[in-house]
């Protein structure tokens, strides 16, 4: 690429959807494809290739904000997050309050239901169908999150969802449950309810519900 005069490289205040950074994208394509003797037979598919360069584009633009504010911008997202995962925690706990269940139950359900028990969601931007950059939180799971608190969580989230009118749902951030997890270890003396007898690893994707 750095023999090509026609390509300027991306554009980090822009969307992946703008028309410069689609021109550069296509010269990059391009390239690839005369590289490996034309599009036939080059190994990526056209919807590959664009993944490929959503990516990159979000690593670029990533890297930008970390130079601009070196310390402040990490430290503004790690607050945010753990807000987030406060958030979470003390809507589930306050969840267990509308179940039927016995007080003792429900002390017992609210301590697998703290901070140390809850996952982190991660932000970042991504594209819909109509190239448009839609922000969504990505959800690390715990690796040592046994069945019994993933149900109660999942279903503790559920009633949550359901009680939001249709207008709060639909501008609520999607959340999606990330391939990583969490390389967080469980607390020191935790619950033997909330655990997984042998814990996942950390490099096995994970998919599902939150």
């Amino acid at each position: 690429m750095d023999e090509d005069a026609s390509f300027q490289g991306f554009y980090l205040e822009e969307s992946a959807s703008s028309a410069r950074n689609k021109a550069a994208f296509a010269v990059i394509v391009d390239a690839v494809n005369n590289d490996h003797g034309g599009e036939e037979q080059c190994p990526w598919s056209p919807a590959q290739l664009r993944a490929s360069f959503l990516t990159y584009l979000r690593s670029l633009k990533d890297s930008q904000k970390r130079r601009r504010v070196p310390g402040k911008t990490e430290h503004k997202i790690v607050c945010r997050r753990q807000g987030r995962v406060r958030e979470k925690s003390a809507r589930r706990v306050a969840a267990i309050d509308q179940m039927d269940w016995d007080d003792a139950k429900k002390g017992r359900a609210k301590k697998g239901l703290g901070v140390e028990y809850t996952s982190s969601d991660e932000s970042e931007v991504s594209e819909d169908e109509s190239d448009c950059d839609r922000k969504r939180f990505v959800t690390k799971r715990l690796s040592w999150e046994g069945p019994k608190l993933r149900e109660l969580k999942d279903l503790l989230d559920l009633m949550y969802k359901s009680s939001l009118n249709t207008h709060v749902r639909n501008f609520q951030t999607e959340r999606v449950v990330g391939d990583s997890l969490s390389l967080r270890g469980p607390p020191p003396n935790a619950l033997k309810w909330t655990l997984v007898s042998t814990p996942i690893a950390t490099s096995t994707p994970v998919r599902g519900t939150r």
